[in-house]
């Protein structure tokens, strides 16, 4: 395990941080300066977030292996 210190310059960094701590990648603690750093808190995230990640060819060969494999599953009970 490393320990850096870094300035951030922009809000987007801190929420990419986030981002990464909430995947326990990294780990953030409260700033010790004098200037105290907004409550860090894990980004949460919501199914409506992902939308358009997977590519819709991608998404229609998931949705059809689903299918399959229910088919699949009614044939053997």
């Amino acid at each position: 395990m490393y320990t850096i210190t870094i300035d951030i310059l922009n809000e987007k960094a801190l929420n990419l941080l986030r981002e990464l701590e909430t995947l326990n990648l990294i780990k953030m603690r409260k700033n010790d300066a004098k200037t105290p750093l907004k409550e860090v808190s894990p980004v949460k995230k919501k199914a409506s977030d992902y939308k358009g990640i997977i590519p819709a060819e991608v998404g229609e060969k998931m949705q059809e292996h689903v299918r399959q494999s229910r088919e699949e599953w009614q044939h053997r009970i």
